[in-house]
Formats: C-alpha cells, structure tokens, sequence
C-alpha cells in the first residue's frame, strides 16, 4: 500500500469534490432536460449573456469543483514523488 498517509486526505478530498461536481452536473442536465423554451425571443445582448450564464450556473459550478479536484490531484502526485526523492538511499523496512 502507499506509505505516506496524506495520500488518504487526498484521496478523501478528492472523491469528495468529484461527488459533489457530479451532483451539480446532474441539476444541470435535469435542467436541460426539463427545459421547453429557448428564452432568446425579443431580448438584448447582455440578457442573453445573462440568460446563459444564469441558465448554466450549476455546470460552471461543476467544472470549479471538477477544476478543485484536479488540483488537489496535482498537489498529490507532486507529494508522493517528494517523498519518493526524499526516501532514496533510506533503508526499508
């Protein structure tokens, strides 16, 4: 098994902000689902920016959290291959 514990704190935050992306990616897509107009009919620029943002607020959500974990993976493997560096020419157990 792996023998830095923190890789069990990544691992925890990971799964943890994964669960939660894919959550907000379902509201959206239940929200797509459930959508029956377009909503562009007879308005302006920025509500139609508006409209959009607003109307995919759940997926931005998503991908932050999907962003965070990606991250938090990063910052892991940058751990584990410190501990690997640090670990050369030290006995086994």
């Amino acid at each position: 098994m792996e023998k830095n514990p923190a890789t069990k704190t990544f691992r925890r935050k990971i799964l943890i902000l994964r669960i939660i992306g894919f959550v907000f990616l379902a509201f959206q897509l239940l929200g797509y689902l459930g959508a029956t107009e377009s909503g562009f009919e007879g308005k302006d620029t920025s509500e139609k920016i508006a409209y959009i943002l607003g109307y995919n607020f759940c997926l931005w959500i998503a991908l932050a959290f999907f962003y965070w974990s990606w991250n938090i993976h990063k910052a892991k493997k940058r751990a584990i291959n410190a501990d690997l560096i640090n670990s050369i020419g030290e006995k086994e157990l």
